[in-house]
């Protein structure tokens, strides 16, 4: 199949003014397929048994607890969300009571979440804005973790916020229903597949023809004979999200997977976020969707883009 049929459907329509039909809004649960799994397990066995690398001799203004802070924030390798502070001492060298300290104080300060009173820690939006400032110097981290969290807990879902990048869409935040923690198993920062997951085809379809049709060629080249089901399912979500506002995906990216993603645009910006929940295939039903998600997904979405114009 060629790029005909996408011109055309880029062309002839664009989505409705005004605020979008959300009667579907972003439904997933992220899980790994079991080869990576057995891949990134290889990695974090090898990122255990190495300590960090010397670095060079520090100078008169080294603050030891800065670069302790640091080295454990570098800690996070692959796929990883929870770590441990045994996990961390083995990996950054310190001793458990100082990394029972800094994890402490991070927690504090918003730069790492904990698994309960005295659990793992994870990497949070804050953290990753030190990295990527420019997307949230846009959008706040506090408001979309607040955001996040209710949609997680009011829904029971996995509820995701993620940015454009060129032909991969980055996780700034995500947060699991506190009734199914351990369903994320995508970590912030990590990357997902532009044409390959509900939050990738959300921001594909939100693109103007003169990004769009350059990147789908692109992408065509790189997937070869597997391009064919792609393009079906990428002019699909794009008439989905002229009609609705957004795209429904099924087993895109997983198998168990079921999903639906609302691409949102900051006014007078040029960064494109995707606001995305998610659930099993098995528990992805059109009408909990309609009478359950969308309101509350609409919401979100409303308030994530008035701390957008802020």
């Amino acid at each position: 199949m060629g790029l005909d049929l996408l011109d055309t459907v880029w062309r002839t329509a664009a989505p409705r003014p005004g605020a979008p039909d959300l009667t579907g809004v972003v439904s997933r649960r992220h899980r790994l397929a079991d080869a990576a799994r057995v891949a990134d397990a290889a990695t974090v066995a090898d990122a255990a048994r190495r300590k960090t690398p010397p670095r060079k001799a520090p100078g008169a203004d080294f603050v030891e607890a800065l670069a302790h802070g640091l080295a454990l924030l570098e800690c996070w390798k692959g796929h990883e969300v929870w770590l441990s502070n045994s996990e961390l001492s083995d990996r950054c060298g310190l001793t458990r009571t100082t990394v029972s300290r800094l994890t402490s104080v991070l927690v504090d300060q918003g730069y790492l979440a904990r698994e309960g009173r005295r659990g793992r820690v994870r990497l949070t939006a804050s953290t990753l804005a030190l990295g990527f400032g420019s997307a949230f110097s846009v959008l706040p981290a506090d408001a979309a973790q607040a955001e996040l969290e209710s949609l997680a807990r009011e829904l029971d879902v996995y509820a995701a916020l993620s940015i454009r990048r060129v032909d991969r869409v980055q996780i700034l935040e995500n947060v699991a229903s506190p009734f199914h923690p351990d369903a994320v198993r995508m970590d912030v920062g990590g990357l997902l597949p532009l044409c390959r997951s509900a939050s990738g085809l959300a921001a594909l379809s939100a693109m103007p023809e003169r990004e769009a049709v350059p990147l789908v060629t692109q992408l065509k080249m790189r997937y070869g004979e597997r391009w064919d089901p792609l393009h079906r399912q990428l002019v699909r979500t794009r008439q989905e999200y002229m009609r609705k506002g957004y795209c429904t995906s099924v087993a895109a990216l997983s198998p168990v997977v079921g999903a639906v993603a609302m691409p949102m645009i900051p006014i007078g910006g040029h960064d494109m976020f995707v606001l995305a929940c998610g659930m099993s295939a098995r528990e992805f039903f059109p009408e909990r969707v309609e009478r359950d998600i969308a309101p509350l997904m609409a919401l979100a979405a409303q308030k994530l883009t008035a701390a957008m114009a802020a």
